[in-house]
């Protein structure tokens, strides 16, 4: 279980989700989350090959502004992984990763100009050029690869994605001592977003309802003076959402990913 505290002041983005305008620039936040963690590796492997990973988040946003609208913004999510080892080479697995999202912000949420605070907002792989969080943050629920960051909202949403993670190839003289190559490997995925109240738009404004993409990501380990580590990471995604009033479906812009993940 863990708990956070925050006050925030001056903001022009909300914290969580860049390229969304924060309406009103002093609010308090706080969350309590609870997680499940029984996942395993076999040897020689670089990261969790089974098991089940779940987690169940509560997140409320007070915003001290006049009654005219409300002040309380409460969100809830919750998120499921379960991955087994395919019985065809070693170290092949398969992961189904689950999430859902419910937010109290009531029928008048489209006439509150503070309603972005109660959202969930989708798009993009969410890793920056130089970083130090994970590399795989498209597990996370508000990554959607071929999307542009941010680019979909809802009030509530279920995603659904599959993940299989190829054997890794290790090298052994790729390099010199100072600077050389561990490993590299491969993760394919594809994944459907969709909500009742769900929304992104074309370019020509029409409005999207549902969502799907596929993507890729390659990882290398780079390794510098024989032990500080760090991971080059690449995708490449497409996305596509569905438009309700002609029956079709619409391509996003193909989004590409490099990322330096720094002494991981």
């Amino acid at each position: 279980m863990s708990t956070g505290l925050g006050v925030y002041g001056g903001f022009e983005e909300l914290p969580d989700f860049q390229d969304r305008v924060a309406a009103y620039d002093k609010f308090f936040s706080g969350n309590l989350s609870f997680s499940h963690y029984k996942a395993r590796r076999t040897l020689g492997s670089i990261d969790q090959e089974k098991g089940r990973i779940a987690s169940l988040s509560f997140s409320s946003t007070y915003v001290p502004h006049d009654t005219s609208t409300k002040k309380m913004y409460t969100k809830i999510n919750g998120n499921f992984s379960y991955g087994l080892l395919l019985p065809i080479v070693d170290h092949l697995p398969f992961w189904i990763r689950a999430s859902a999202g419910y937010s109290l912000v009531g029928d008048d949420h489209s006439t509150d100009p503070n309603s972005s605070f109660g959202e969930f907002y989708f798009g993009g792989f969410g890793n920056n050029w130089i970083d130090h969080q994970g590399i795989k943050r498209y597990r996370e629920y508000y990554p959607f690869p071929g999307a542009g960051i941010t680019s979909i909202g809802a009030t509530n949403y279920v995603r659904i994605m599959g993940e299989l993670i190829l054997p890794p190839l290790r090298f052994r003289h790729v390099g010199t001592p100072f600077f050389y190559l561990n490993w590299a490997r491969m993760s394919l995925f594809s994944s459907v977003l969709q909500g009742s109240d769900m929304y992104s738009y074309t370019d020509d404004g029409e409005k999207m309802i549902r969502f799907k993409n596929i993507g890729v990501q390659i990882d290398i380990r780079l390794v510098l003076f024989s032990y500080m580590q760090s991971t080059l990471s690449i995708g490449y995604g497409i996305a596509q959402g569905y438009i309700n009033e002609k029956s079709n479906w619409h391509d996003f812009k193909p989004e590409t990913m490099i990322s330096l993940q720094i002494l991981d």
